[in-house]
């Protein structure tokens, strides 16, 4: 028979698999640590916590490893041009801040991350040409070369493995407008990913703020015009709203 104290560890267990799950290893390890336990659940609770302990160290090298092939593959990107330098590493770090305010699982924080980094990661086929283009338009069969590079983008974060089939898929269509005018695909509104729609808000927001050959950065005044004049057209509206809570928090600390 199951007594109310055996309930109440179960849920508690229910939840530390929930955590563990999420990869939340250091809020599971400390609810195992609050468990009240004797006999048998005690052993069992401290077995958890043994295992856990192993997985979390395990999953803490992995980490490390992905994380900085991933970093030195953007750096030979951003490499191609001066004027991009630093731009998918703003952009990554942007987009989480976004992605927390939008209350994103650890997992889809991590995916996220792991996208906005390589989202640019096609413009490696793309000739220096275009990339250091110093005109305010490129050349049509220019743009459409340029236009490929989320496709291109897709195709090499898909052969990293399975795992990362979601964020091969965040990155092909962080081109895509919230109107269907966008590309490779023209998705409109919620049928583009998540992910690519807040990519899409937190790129363009570093393009307007950054020197170009053929244009000056602009002021925040100015692309907080720009985004709220494309809000629910260009951009996910709530995306664009995000944005600027985390640029507003920013400002007030």
């Amino acid at each position: 028979m199951t007594t109310t104290t055996d309930r109440t560890m179960i849920d508690a267990l229910a939840t530390v698999a929930r955590e563990a799950a999420e990869g939340g290893y250091a809020s599971a390890l400390s609810a195992l640590g609050r468990l009240e336990t004797d006999g048998a659940m005690h052993g069992l609770v401290d077995a958890i916590t043994l295992l856990l302990g192993r997985v979390e160290a395990r999953e803490i090298r992995l980490e490390g490893l992905v994380t900085g092939t991933i970093r030195a593959l953007v750096a030979a990107e951003d490499a191609k041009s001066q004027w991009t330098a630093g731009h998918s590493f703003r952009v990554a770090g942007l987009a989480v801040r976004v992605g927390q305010h939008l209350r994103l699982t650890r997992k889809r924080l991590r995916e996220l991350h792991y996208a906005a980094l390589l989202h640019d990661i096609g413009k490696i086929g793309t000739p220096e040409r275009i990339l250091e283009n110093t005109t305010p338009q490129l050349a049509p069969e220019d743009f459409e070369e340029m236009k490929m590079h989320p496709v291109a983008g897709e195709e090499i974060v898909q052969k990293i493995g399975a795992e990362f089939k979601s964020i091969a898929h965040a990155i092909r269509h962080h081109h895509e407008r919230w109107d269907g005018g966008g590309y490779p695909d023209g998705l409109a509104g919620e049928s583009i990913p998540v992910l690519s729609r807040i990519i899409a808000v937190c790129d363009s927001y570093d393009a307007m703020r950054m020197n170009r050959p053929y244009q000056k950065g602009k002021s925040p005044q100015e692309i907080r015009g720009i985004l709220e004049n494309g809000r629910g057209r260009a951009w996910d509206a709530l995306v664009v709203d995000a944005l600027f809570a985390v640029l507003d928090a920013g400002a007030a600390g």
